[in-house]
């Protein structure tokens, strides 16, 4: 984990974390991170669900034909990985 965390923070150019012996706890610039990740996914969330539902009942857009279990159409989880990893 801190590797992935290391891999950020140099992405960013910012640190996340102070790390102490006996704490770990967000810098200012993590906390605001931190807040904004979860602004991001919970909008995709709801566009995600949103899509799914207009999109059910089209084969041709939900190849699984089941939308309700799943996000469907081009923003499927394994899409988003591929579009977060470029």
């Amino acid at each position: 984990m801190s590797r992935v965390v290391s891999e950020l923070q140099k992405r960013l150019g910012v640190r996340l974390l102070q790390r102490t012996t006996r704490r770990l706890s967000p810098t200012s610039e993590g906390a605001l991170f931190h807040e904004r990740c979860k602004d991001l996914l919970s909008e995709l969330t709801q566009h995600t669900q949103a899509r799914s539902l207009a999109n059910c009942g089209s084969a041709r857009r939900c190849p699984s034909g089941s939308c309700s279990s799943r996000p469907c159409g081009p923003l499927s989880w394994p899409g988003i990985r591929a579009w977060c990893s470029t």
